[in-house]
């Protein structure tokens, strides 16, 4: 398998059983729909009560294409987004945006596969373009006007028959916003943000061969922003978890995922992010 990524606010997931190396020369699709929930809003770990809801959905398309490089298993993808983001609460009155949504491209390369042992070592390069929909008069966009890359080294193995493990941290970096709305006097800004720094810890049951159950739990830092050059002093410090089912049949895979935040210290804290992906590898 793939190894794959959930693209949030400002981290990369790891989906749980996709940090195998694949067989060279196949080819991979794969459908997902998520239904994300932010509420309200935090300042220094307290909640501001300002009754704030942002609902979105995504649908997300991705072509895989496996390899070999110097030896090792390798893979790329190209992955665009469609969706709808919409406010509630005090966000009601806000304009809605739908459409297109920022396309993700990755490449991925094993340092090491051992698949009788059940040991991989993946190194992971990601890039998203700004394709999405952006209208700097409006607060809530499809896309992020912004380009954004993220470096991560992932390394999984098998503790006995029924459970593997998998550890996985990245960076993520990002370039300006130059026409950020900030919905407040400040009005249309250069947005710039600190990278992030992320680790994802999970750990796989597999009750039957054609079966997983996944449990992930991930911390993230970094990523203060900063409006015309003037720090906010909003550093993300946040942990949440991630639990998943997958089920491999004739007719390919099929994942549900749902992941919430634990608590957050600034920002929106997600409610809930529940995603559902079928996934088809053939030669």
């Amino acid at each position: 398998m793939f190894i794959g990524f959930t693209l949030t606010a400002n981290a990369v997931d790891v989906i749980e059983g996709n940090a195998k190396a694949p067989p060279p020369d196949l080819n991979g699709f794969m459908v997902s729909y998520g239904n994300v929930e932010l509420g309200d809003k935090y300042l220094n770990s307290k909640k501001l009560g300002l009754g704030t809801e942002i609902n979105s959905e995504q649908l997300m398309l991705r072509y895989t294409r496996t390899f070999t490089l110097a030896g090792k298993p390798s893979a790329a993808y190209i992955q665009p987004t469609f969706g709808q983001i919409e406010g509630a609460g005090i966000l009601a009155s806000q304009p809605d945006s739908s459409g297109i949504g920022d396309t993700a491209f990755a490449w991925a390369y094993w340092l090491n596969a051992n698949h009788e042992q059940g040991d991989y070592l993946g190194l992971v390069g990601y890039l998203v373009a700004p394709t999405g929909d952006y209208d700097s008069k409006q607060v809530l966009n499809l896309g992020q006007n912004r380009y954004s890359t993220a470096l991560q080294l992932v390394y999984q193995t098998s503790l006995n028959k029924q459970f593997d493990a998998m550890l996985s941290v990245d960076s993520h970096w990002f370039t300006d916003n130059d026409s950020f709305n900030t919905g407040s006097p400040m009005g249309i800004v250069n947005m710039e943000q600190d990278p992030v720094y992320s680790t994802q810890v999970s750990l796989m049951y597999k009750p039957a061969k054609q079966y997983l159950l996944g449990a992930s739990y991930f911390i993230h830092k970094g990523g203060e922003t900063s409006w015309n050059g003037l720090a906010r002093d909003d550093e993300i410090d946040k942990d949440r978890y991630q639990l998943t089912a997958r089920g491999t049949f004739p007719f390919g895979h099929l994942i549900l995922q749902y992941s919430r935040d634990l608590n957050t210290e600034n920002g929106f804290i997600e409610k809930h992010r529940v995603f559902l992906r079928y996934q088809l590898m053939w030669k």
